[in-house]
Order: structure tokens, then C-alpha cells, then sequence
């Protein structure tokens, strides 16, 4: 965010001004899809929305037990937190159903094929994310942002995505040669 979006911010109280970035990375999001109302109607009904991936974000999808590895814990209360800590400036969802995490990269993101040591895999133009509403920051539903975009455009960088997934091998498998 910059530094003149900030000072108009401050003019709110906080919870004024997170709807007003959550509004913004909303319009953000729904700017990518054709039917704007049928993504909103589906966040209503369903928790999540579908969103073209390759666009404005690809995302790397992590399977749950490499970024609990990373972090050493398991319960959200404690992964949140550290994962907001890990990504100061991006956005992460949590697919509780299918126990994979998402962290929202720049579009064109190059990342090595997935295989069985390393299944993590970067989602990009043939794909479509489910994506939950912007204000869903808990666990409550399927889907909630563990890391909530701060604005539109606010992206994990790819490399420190990279240093999390290699901390979770790492952690799963110690002493295997990482490289």
C-alpha cells in the first residue's frame, strides 16, 4: 500500500478501514472473472469463488503437512500467525477439506513440476482457484485467508514461498540431501 492510500486510511478507525481494503481487494479479485455477480452470489452461498489463475495471480498450492512442518505446529491459532509473520506483505487460503495451502504469487511464477517428494505445484493460466470471501480470516468454513491480502496486487514473493516449502521437507525429512 502506498504511502498517500495509508494516509487516507487513518482518517478511519480500523475496522472502517480493513473493509475499505477488503472492498478493494474484492473489486480486485472480481475484476478477473466474467460474471462478477454470479462470484459474489457464489461467496454468499457457498463460502468460495472460482478465479481464473495466470491473470493477476498464479498460486502455489502446499499441501498442509509441509507448511505444518515449516512452522511446527498444526492448530491455526498457532500456523496463522507464523504464516503472516513468514509473509509480511501477500495472501494465503487455507482449504481445510482438502488440507492445502495456497500462497498467491505474481502471475508467470516459475516453479519446478510437482513430484511425490515434492508435491507442491504453481497454479497458473489452465487454472481455476476457489478462493473464499475477503472478510473470512477464521477457520470457521471450508475455505479462510490465513495471510488476508492488505491490498490489491499484495502477492507472496515466490522465493520466500520457496524457502517455506523447503523448510517443511527439511522437517519432514531430516538429513535427505535437499537440493
Amino acid at each position: 500500500m502506498t504511502s498517500h492510500h495509508a494516509l487516507a486510511l487513518a482518517v478511519y478507525d480500523d475496522d472502517e478501514a480493513r473493509g475499505l481494503r477488503d472492498l478493494a481487494v474484492a473489486h480486485w479479485l472480481l475484476s478477473t472473472v466474467r460474471d462478477q455477480h454470479q462470484a459474489v452470489e457464489d461467496w454468499r452461498r457457498t463460502d468460495t469463488a472460482l478465479f481464473p489463475c495466470g491473470q493477476l495471480f498464479s498460486a502455489v498450492r502446499i499441501p498442509a503437512a509441509l507448511v505444518w512442518a515449516a512452522v511446527g505446529a498444526e492448530d491455526p491459532e498457532a500456523v496463522d500467525p507464523a504464516l503472516r509473520g513468514f509473509f509480511p506483505r501477500g495472501a494465503v487460503a487455507m482449504d481445510q477439506r482438502s488440507h492445502m495451502y495456497y500462497a498467491l504469487v505474481p502471475p508467470g511464477t516459475e516453479w519446478p513440476a510437482p513430484t511425490r517428494r515434492d508435491p507442491t505445484e504453481c497454479l497458473d493460466a489452465s487454472y481455476y482457484l476457489g478462493l473464499p470471501p475477503i472478510p473470512r480470516r477464521d477457520p470457521g468454513g471450508r475455505c479462510y485467508w490465513c495471510v488476508p491480502m492488505e491490498a490489491p496486487g499484495a502477492l507472496c514473493d515466490a522465493g520466500r514461498v520457496a524457502e517455506l516449502v523447503r523448510l517443511g521437507r527439511e522437517a519432514t525429512a531430516p538429513g535427505e540431501d535437499q537440493a
